[in-house]
């Protein structure tokens, strides 16, 4: 684990963290932002600031930094920090800890994709063609999601 690895690892934890006393504080808000603070929509947006991490945050802090091994996994570690806030989040608004297995997985698949890159790029010199095709995977994630559950004919493919 390099430096920086490790401070965006505090970091995406202390803001899970965060985003877990919003939502335990969100009846004492007014109406309106206890509304937008829900543990579920909170837990969503920090599921998909996980990704982000993953995917493009980790590699581009960490892609120049001298010492670094041929793979990186700051982005999956920092999932990793972030997941009892996740959990706990997932908790108060209902939804099973086996619920997030999904989400896991993809910070898997992003975890692999952004160190197979690392060690693919070790200079980081192609990094605009990686965030482009990063986020046109993300992009993609729900839509395949969608298409793959409305195929097999899932109860609530549309939520």
């Amino acid at each position: 684990m390099t430096g920086r690895g490790a401070r965006l690892v505090v970091a995406v934890a202390g803001l899970a963290w965060g985003a877990a006393a919003l939502a335990a504080f969100a009846p004492l808000m007014p109406e309106g932002l206890a509304a937008a603070c829900a543990p579920g929509l909170v837990l969503r947006e920090l599921l998909a600031g996980l990704a982000l991490a993953a995917l493009l945050l980790g590699p581009a802090l960490t892609a120049d930094e001298p010492g670094r091994p041929a793979e990186d996994h700051a982005g999956l570690l920092a999932g990793l920090a972030a997941a009892p806030a996740a959990v706990a989040l997932a908790a108060s608004g209902g939804i099973s800890p086996a619920g997030l297995l999904p989400a896991a997985a993809l910070l898997i698949a992003c975890d692999l994709a952004a160190s197979s890159w690392l060690r693919l790029d070790p200079a980081g010199a192609r990094g605009v063609l990686w965030a482009a095709a990063a986020a046109a995977l993300l992009a993609g994630v729900p839509v395949a999601a969608y298409g793959l559950a409305e195929f097999a004919g899932w109860e609530g493919a549309a939520g």
